[in-house]
């Protein structure tokens, strides 16, 4: 028996569904059948209560540890893969490209899809740490002085 502690048949139900669907709302509703008839804002609150359970969340993360590995091996797509292709997708969006008029003749601007590139960089950030999830941080620190967030006073 592994590690990890028992969660009862309908917990497990919601981590699983969870996983597969990436819904609270719709995993709650799978394993909780009564929870079909109830107000959708009764149903995402029970649900987010739910998902915020110490054990729930530990299971919920190890099955999605399980999903991330069986991609890789059948895959071979990680994410060192994902950004070396977001980095590729840079360089391309970043290259200036020629306007052509109607007739395929050069109009002597040029262009980039600065689009394509913010959404490769985001990714990129995201991947190797570079945002902070502003709800889980109230100060940040730099050195000499701190920002305060003002989390927690309204």
């Amino acid at each position: 028996m592994s590690g990890r502690p028992k969660l009862t048949p309908k917990r497990e139900k919601f981590a699983q569904e969870l996983v597969r669907t990436g819904g609270q709302s719709e995993a709650y509703r799978e394993a909780y059948p009564s929870s079909r008839n109830w107000k959708s804002e009764t149903v995402h609150s029970a649900a987010s209560r739910l998902a915020a359970d110490g054990k729930v969340h530990a299971r919920v993360e190890e099955l999605r540890a399980a999903v991330v590995a069986q991609v890789v091996a059948l895959t071979g797509i990680d994410t060192a893969w994902v950004v070396e292709r977001s980095v590729e997708i840079v360089d391309r969006c970043m290259q200036a490209v020629m306007v052509l008029d109607r007739k395929g003749e050069p109009t002597g601007e040029w262009t980039f899809d600065s689009a394509g590139a913010n959404k490769s960089l985001d990714r990129i950030a995201k991947r190797v740490g570079g945002f902070i999830d502003r709800t889980q941080v109230e100060q940040v620190n730099f050195g000499e002085f701190t920002i305060n967030l003002g989390r927690g006073e309204e």
